[in-house]
């Protein structure tokens, strides 16, 4: 309770501005100047004003009596009161606001606005649900017995089944469902490419000009058209429209009760497995499509949207910056300050590989432990010009990898001849074979040069292929590698 308590003064102090005026305040002020009330007589003034807005007045056995009118607010204003409480608590919980965040941390109630918040967002998903219900009704022209209604206790009862109760069908195609009338018109499964645009990863340090650029993708998609009439007049009625081979369709399109052909879509834009697939995000009005074929050639726009990406959004706590001094030898990179992307992770920028991947030379580094013995500290792979085995790459792109555990220790001696290594280990047969044969599957981290700086990028958490820490150097005269290759 004191956590609560807590919360709200922060809120309050947090929000704290010049909002809107709203019902309560206009008669708050009209009663303390227009009537002289004090603010408390004025308090109770609003309660009374209040009444008749939210609740329906009742007479029984000569006594007054007050029901609230839940119908006194709609379901929109009660979806724009939630996103507003679910956006200040973002803007509270946000690491971007460093004052917000030193309030939340003094009074250590992070925990429970993040509660808060679960809460809200859980409600505005079921308001969000019975507005797109309401939404589904007007554009099929559903009567009063056709569409379900809600009620507030289905509101109210957190455990309510919404999207059982709330069916996004229409009432032809249910009972042609029961009566076993629903018959196959098309069934096309279908693959196809399309462009979409996204972010450039090579801007702004290798490409200046372009944020963005265009990737080719290619899907499955699978369209079946159904005619439920008896006797069948091979016209399609209804359609469902599936992502590769999900379950559950992604899409289904039907007729509304003014329309003879296919004019309303209702789209659930989450995938197999994720949370809330199988539950509509959006209805909307289509062009009226009569075969499964009309749809892909002329609605490839909302077919499209099935298969984009939706970013999730998560708050990351910046890392705290600490001021390292090292002392390091000439060539050798000295440590500076890093980038963290724990959602996308970073990569190189340019291409640096040709097609079959080969164009790399072999380094590796040996270490001396105890009692005489050996093991890998690394393997490295220096990326050169296509059909030269001296020349790097722009860039000069190297990529460190570690040794499979089998191969990594009691080493006696290495031989690399391009790109096969051969290893020789204490009391074991020698093995030979191409480098791939010996290292892990990706590397765990690369450096690459670009200007007048070497980045290295590196994976932090052990979750390869993403690295999620980039840094950049001040680039030094040499690389260990150059030492190493001059030594053999």
């Amino acid at each position: 309770m004191k956590k609560t308590l807590v919360a709200l003064v922060l809120g309050s102090t947090l929000l704290a501005g010049c909002g809107p005026r709203t019902y309560e305040t206009e008669l708050r002020d009209i009663l303390q100047k227009e009537y002289s009330m004090t603010p408390e007589e004025s308090e109770v003034g609003v309660v009374g004003g209040l009444r008749p807005k939210y609740g329906t007045h009742e007479e029984k056995a000569g006594k007054d009596k007050w029901q609230p009118n839940y119908e006194s607010v709609t379901i929109d204003q009660r979806i724009k009161q939630h996103k507003q409480m679910a956006e200040d608590l973002d803007m509270i919980l946000s690491f971007k606001n460093k004052e917000n965040t030193q309030l939340v941390e003094e009074f250590q109630i992070r925990e429970q606005l993040e509660q808060d918040e679960k809460a809200i967002l859980f409600n505005l998903n079921k308001l969000n649900l019975v507005s797109l219900y309401q939404q589904f009704g007007k554009l099929m022209g559903l009567n009063e017995e056709e569409a379900q209604k809600v009620d507030e206790a289905m509101l109210i009862y957190p455990l309510a089944p919404l999207e059982e109760q709330l069916k996004f069908e229409a009432k032809y195609v249910t009972e042609a469902r029961k009566t076993n009338q629903l018959t196959v018109v098309d069934d096309l499964l279908l693959g196809y490419k399309y462009n979409v645009e996204i972010p450039n990863p090579a801007y702004p340090e290798v490409d200046k000009t372009h944020q963005t650029v265009w990737q080719t993708k290619q899907v499955l998609l699978r369209i079946v058209s159904y005619d439920v009439d008896s006797p069948i007049d091979h016209k399609t009625d209804y359609m469902e429209v599936f992502r590769g081979n999900e379950k559950q369709p992604a899409m289904k399109i039907f007729h509304s009760a003014s329309s003879n052909a296919l004019d309303v879509a209702v789209i659930d834009y989450d995938r197999e497995g994720e949370r809330g697939y199988g539950i509509p995000d959006e209805v909307i009005n289509v062009s009226n499509f009569t075969r499964a074929i009309e749809l892909f050639d002329n609605g490839r726009n909302h077919l499209e949207k099935l298969f984009q990406e939706r970013k999730k959004q998560s708050r990351v706590r910046p890392q705290e910056k600490e001021m390292n001094i090292t002392i390091v030898r000439v060539g050798e990179l000295k440590d500076e300050p890093c980038e963290q992307n724990l959602i996308d992770g970073f990569s190189v920028p340019f291409e640096y590989m040709q097609k079959d991947g080969k164009n790399y030379t072999v380094a590796y580094k040996v270490k001396s432990l105890k009692d005489d013995d050996k093991e890998f500290s690394w393997t490295a792979r220096r990326y050169r010009i296509p059909n030269s085995m001296s020349e790097d790459v722009v860039g000069r792109v190297v990529a460190y990898y570690k040794i499979k555990p089998e191969y990594r220790s009691h080493i006696e001696n290495v031989i690399v001849d391009g790109q096969r290594m051969t290893i020789s280990r204490t009391g074991l047969v020698d093995v030979a074979g191409p480098d791939s044969l010996f290292l892990e599957k990706e590397p765990y981290r690369i450096t690459y040069d670009f200007g007048q700086s070497r980045y290295s990028i590196e994976d932090k958490d052990n979750k390869l292929p993403k690295y999620e820490s980039r840094c950049e150097h001040a680039k030094p005269m040499f690389h260990e590698l150059d030492t190493l290759e001059k030594e053999k």
